[in-house]
């Protein structure tokens, strides 16, 4: 609720100097924030968390990998540090928030706004936040006939997040805000299982709901330059997807969001650990004429 609020409380013309609103900047950080809560960066939220006494236990499961176990202040607390890291002022690695608020609402005489969005999100707990965060704040943005589906893996893999968590999460939240409840009654937000079993993403292998879903949509909203991906976490779009705009159709856009955990990823990306990735891009694979 005090997130909400805080979205709330940024005016409308509140810009940054390359004109994205700071209600977008916000949420945008908020999503790289709750991207720090990953269960293989345990090390990483302990140098954060700055934990004392019975505050945090960092511990090594059955297989040797570290584990961290955090209390619900301490969560908080390391969140609002991580934030304050995530401000978009501080530098992110990829920069394309301003890409991102013109192709939303194409202001700028950008062609077509966004209208449909569909979100993958990533771990469980502060991320998910996040990513309802991010949903809420762009269909604020976008038009009153705009939809965004938020969808979760089918089933457990590690932490990341399962549909029926984001479904419970999720009716939490609309408990608490009304703007939440008013977009899932009018149906401009749904929840949707994203058929993904991994820490990875499979765009080949989606649900039949979700399949469904974006093939009813594509019946309305016919312009793939009006439909926006979003991919979350390391996961989902360093490790496996950071191309997918090669082999998404001509004219989406594809948006990478995520903190760099490992040094692996950084090494790869030119970038260093706790760096930000905020990166659109347009897809480029053309269809086939079938006439």
């Amino acid at each position: 609720p005090e997130l909400c609020a805080e979205l709330d409380g940024k005016s409308e013309l509140a810009l940054s100097p390359d004109g994205v609103p700071a209600v977008l900047e916000l949420a945008l950080a908020c999503c790289l924030a709750g991207n720090l809560f990953d269960a293989g960066a345990a090390w990483l939220i302990a140098s954060e968390a700055n934990c004392v006494d019975d505050e945090c236990e960092v511990d090594l499961d059955s297989d040797g990998e570290p584990g961290l176990l955090l209390n619900n202040a301490k969560v908080a607390d390391t969140f609002r540090a991580a934030r304050a890291f995530c401000e978009r002022d501080g530098g992110w690695h990829y920069d394309d928030a301003a890409a991102l608020s013109s192709r939303l609402t194409a202001k700028d005489g950008s062609g077509r706004p966004i209208r449909r969005a569909v979100v993958f999100c990533d771990n469980a707990g502060a991320d998910t936040m996040g990513m309802v965060l991010l949903a809420r704040t762009i269909l604020q943005m976008m038009g009153d006939d705009a939809m965004v589906a938020l969808t979760a893996n089918s089933s457990p893999a590690l932490n990341d997040v399962t549909f029926a968590e984001l479904e419970a999460f999720v009716d939490e939240a609309r408990r608490a805000d009304a703007v939440v409840d008013d977009m899932l009654q009018s149906g401009r937000l749904v929840l949707l299982p994203s058929g993904q079993d991994s820490t990875l993403l499979d765009l080949g292998s989606i649900s039949n709901e979700l399949h469904a879903w974006v093939t009813s949509e594509l019946d309305i909203v016919t312009s793939h330059d009006e439909w926006l991906i979003v991919l979350d976490g390391m996961g989902r779009s360093l490790e496996s997807n950071f191309q997918a705009y090669e082999y998404v159709t001509q004219g989406t856009s594809v948006l990478t969001l995520a903190m760099i955990k490992s040094e692996i990823n950084a090494r790869r990306l030119e970038a260093n650990v706790k760096d930000c990735v905020v990166r659109l891009r347009t897809g480029e694979r053309q269809l086939k004429n079938t006439s």
